[in-house]
Order: C-alpha cells, then structure tokens, then sequence
C-alpha cells in the first residue's frame, strides 16, 4: 500500500469502510520489516487478527495503554533528537535501531 503522507486520519460514518480501511492500513505496517506495530483496540474486534504480529496489543488495560504511549512518546523524542542534531527533517534507515 503506498500512502501521500505518513500521517493519516480515518474517518466517516457508520457502514462507510473505516474497518476495512484498517485492516489495510495495518496489514501493510505488519509487512513493513522497518515498522513496529502497537494496537490499542479498546473494542477487542478490529486488530485483534494482529495480536500475534504486534509488539505491543492493549485491550483493556488504561494502564498499558498509557505505557505503551509513554514508551512511544520517549522512542519519539529520541528521534527528535536526532533530526534536531543533523539539522535535517528526517530520520534515514539505518540511523540506529529503532526497534520497539
């Protein structure tokens, strides 16, 4: 699947394909042998087909959700860092490992 951007928002109405959307969206990251996968599916239904892939499936838990958020938000800034020190806008692969 190839995307505009690396951002993107999913929404629309009830019935309208927001499910399926995902369940592409997500089978393309879990093939991706750069991407980490991280589930946060409150519903139990829509990522659950993805819990053996991911690195990390929240399900019920505000606790581990808040974990595996707090554990992205430091993954992140220590890419920050790194831009900010090349003075760049991206982070190349093979920069470091990024793994999870």
């Amino acid at each position: 699947m190839q995307l505009v951007g690396k951002h993107v928002l999913l929404a629309g109405s009830t019935g309208a394909g927001k499910a399926r959307a995902l369940a592409l969206l997500v089978a393309a990251v879990a093939q991706d042998p750069h991407a980490t996968l991280v589930t946060l599916d409150y519903k139990r239904v829509e990522l659950a087909r993805w819990k053996d892939v991911a690195a990390v499936t929240v399900r019920d838990s505000i606790e581990v959700a808040l974990a595996a958020l707090d554990h992205a938000d430091q993954w992140m800034q220590e890419r920050y860092a790194v831009v900010e020190e090349r003075e760049t806008d991206k982070v190349r692969l093979g920069d470091r490992s990024w793994s999870w």
